[in-house]
């Protein structure tokens, strides 16, 4: 098994969590993303992965969402409100516009795990209206917290704020990539 990274290249699938704890050590967070999602085993899923705000595209075109100062100042209370002013924050959205597109909670539920486990860190589950509907995230939500109903500008901050973000082939994956946050999007192989 094998994943494509568009800065790293071809990598192959790291065996076990000890792997990933070197991983980290050795290459920081963008190996630590593809590591533990190789531990929770994609399957036929493509990784992209990304680092800063400030790289541009092929035109040249430097991504960037500018925060609203009613987003951020909203952000603040939530992570004040919920303690994680001094946590390494991972936000996930296991959702998409197509059912198919969804990586396989149980796998988001592996992530969930290692990243509280090895990290100490928390986990915010961005919950859109089509994840409400359809539903099939109610593990995640019992161990995430949970936000929902939020106003686009206000996931924008969240996004930003984090750590990092994992997340499906979604308009919230480009969104955590347009406010520059270190990012993985899992991409499924559809024929």
């Amino acid at each position: 098994m094998f994943f494509t990274c568009h800065h790293v290249g071809r990598i192959s699938v790291l065996p076990a969590l000890r792997a990933v704890a070197v991983a980290v050590m050795v290459a920081g967070v963008a190996a630590m993303v593809l590591a533990i999602i190789a531990v929770a085993g994609c399957g036929a899923w493509l990784v992209r992965a990304s680092g800063l705000l400030g790289r541009t595209d092929r035109r040249g075109v430097i991504a960037a969402i500018t925060l609203s100062a009613e987003a951020i100042a909203w952000r603040e209370v939530f992570w004040r409100d919920h303690s994680l002013q001094r946590r390494a924050v991972l936000t996930i959205a296991p959702g998409s516009g197509a059912r198919e597109k969804n990586w396989p909670e149980d796998h988001f539920l592996d992530i969930v795990r290692w990243w509280s486990e090895h990290t100490g860190g928390a986990v915010v589950l961005l919950v859109g209206p089509v994840e409400a509907e359809r539903g099939g995230i109610d593990r995640l939500q019992a161990k995430c917290l949970v936000a929902s109903n939020l106003r686009l500008a206000q996931v924008a901050t969240v996004l930003a704020r984090s750590a990092l973000y994992l997340g499906n082939d979604s308009g919230i994956s480009h969104l955590a990539a347009a406010v520059g946050v270190r990012y993985a999007a899992i991409v499924a192989e559809i024929e």
